[in-house]
């Protein structure tokens, strides 16, 4: 039985799928630091490059975002109007999407678009190290049953089955467009329908800065098709949580919980770590470059059986935990996994069987096959970048950051005080700082029940904590 594990506070969310004990899907988010994924903007265009193809928009970010020509609406080109419809019929008539239109490859990107020109906007994936966030004039907007498309070329709803006709007649589409994905009641479908109409039109009156913000991540993950895959849900400090409209629990067990992430934290914490045990012994080592994240098997206690087959069975024990390390830490962009050297005829073993876990994944990845070093490459599509600190001891290696291991830390502390009546917590400075700008309240609630003495610790390392209770402090 699958299961989804639900906890929010005002500054922190964390969702989960769970099966026998086995941490399968994980994503957690810091209010303050949020995806902008989905967020809506009206940005200034400060460069045409006719080299890219494209223009980058400044929209109030650290970083420009990257706008190629393919997700430009012709309403946004800098032309006469006649000109820009003309444009748009000859996009329909050859039935392609806009990155196959030989209509906008023959078109010179510096005489439809100027720098200076103001341009509505939605990020479509996070920035990421040097890179800034990818943008889309195509604004996607979603519900639970229900995806509207802002600034379509074409005006039209879509079923994913056989609908009701008064639907058609209720909605009455104003450049956009509607994909239904599922066969619900009309009224819901239509209630649905009538939110994100009113979410656009109210983008659509707002002429600068941000004009919309995505829902958090709580919400983000009630409304997917991940929750479809369920059989319960247990939810921790979340039932103020604005639900989507559409949502429906029904032949699912909801059960409010306590603790319920306390037997998959060390699962969770093996995410955020470089090295990842094999159960035979081997492991796996884990990096990220400025090009990608590279995957390193190592035979490990099995070094003493250094025979061709014990490579072979440690590469393929390897594979289902390589794959769901990268599912679960959403790893994207080029994945290289250095297999140990064997056999090279097992090599199609290998790859046959990484190919199994490569149809399940639902992002989209391109391999190629294990080189004459050992070498799989991995291309997977990028979604959303976790946010994580630069390790300050070798200014290398990235590390989950302070404010996410300052929240677990402090849940952990709220677990422990229901059978203790002392705490001493050791913290380093940067997490006792995040405690005293964010979390005074809830450690003053903590205090009314159990003493509680803080020591800030010289360690130099900034997510170092040690917590001490009345039983093992004796």
């Amino acid at each position: 039985m699958q299961r989804a594990l639900l906890y929010s506070n005002k500054r922190w969310q964390r969702v989960a799928i769970v099966k026998n004990k086995e941490l399968i899907f994980y994503e957690e988010e810091i209010t303050k630091y949020a995806s902008d994924r989905g967020n809506v903007y009206w940005g200034t265009i400060t460069r045409v490059s006719s080299a890219l193809n494209a223009v980058f928009v400044d929209i109030g970010l650290e970083k420009d975002g990257f706008l190629p020509l393919y997700s430009i609406h012709p309403r946004f080109f800098h032309i006469k109007p006649d000109k820009i419809t003309e444009i748009v019929q000859m996009i329909k008539k050859e039935k392609v999407n806009l990155k196959q239109s030989v209509t906008l490859k023959k078109l010179k990107i510096e005489k439809v678009l100027k720098a200076g020109q103001k341009i509505q906007v939605q990020i479509i994936r996070d920035s990421h190290e040097n890179k800034g966030p990818m943008l889309s004039t195509f604004i996607t907007l979603k519900s639970k049953n229900v995806k509207l498309i802002g600034n379509t070329l074409e005006n039209k709803i879509i079923f994913a089955e056989k609908a009701d006709e008064k639907i058609k007649k209720n909605l009455k589409l104003n450049n956009f467009s509607v994909f239904i994905n599922h066969s619900v009641k009309t009224e819901d479908l239509i209630k649905e329908m009538d939110e994100l109409v009113e979410k656009w039109k109210k983008i659509n009156e707002k002429k600068e800065g941000s004009v919309y913000v995505e829902d958090h991540l709580l919400v983000r993950f009630l409304r997917s098709e991940a929750l479809e895959k369920v059989d319960a849900v247990s939810c921790e400090n979340c039932l103020d949580t604005n639900l989507p409209t559409g949502l429906s629990l029904k032949n699912k067990i909801l059960e409010n919980g306590f603790n319920i992430f306390a037997d998959y934290e060390e699962q969770i914490e093996e995410i955020y770590g470089n090295i990842v045990q094999l159960k035979s012994g081997g492991y796996l080592i884990f990096n990220e470059t400025a090009a990608g994240h590279t995957i390193d098997i190592n035979l490990g206690k099995k070094t003493q059986q250094n025979s061709l087959s014990a490579i072979k069975e440690t590469n393929l024990e390897a594979i289902p935990v390589i794959y769901k390390q990268i599912i679960l830490r959403n790893l994207g962009g080029m994945i290289l996994i250095d297999f140990i050297d064997m056999d090279p005829k097992d090599n199609k073993i290998v790859e046959t069987e990484i190919n199994k876990y490569i149809e399940k994944d639902e992002i989209k990845v391109q391999i190629n096959p294990i080189s004459s070093f050992g070498i799989m490459e991995l291309c997977r599509q990028h979604t959303v970048m976790k946010k994580q600190n630069i390790c300050t001891t070798c200014y290398n290696g990235n590390m989950i950051s302070t404010e996410y291991i300052s929240e677990r830390v402090l849940q952990k502390i709220k677990y422990l005080t229901v059978d203790k009546d002392f705490l001493e917590l050791h913290i380093s400075v940067p997490i006792a700082e995040y405690f005293l700008n964010n979390c005074a309240e809830d450690i003053f609630e903590i205090q009314k029940n159990t003493e509680l003495n803080f020591i800030v610790s010289q360690n130099t390392q900034p997510n170092y904590y040690q917590v001490f209770s009345n039983l093992n402090l004796e």
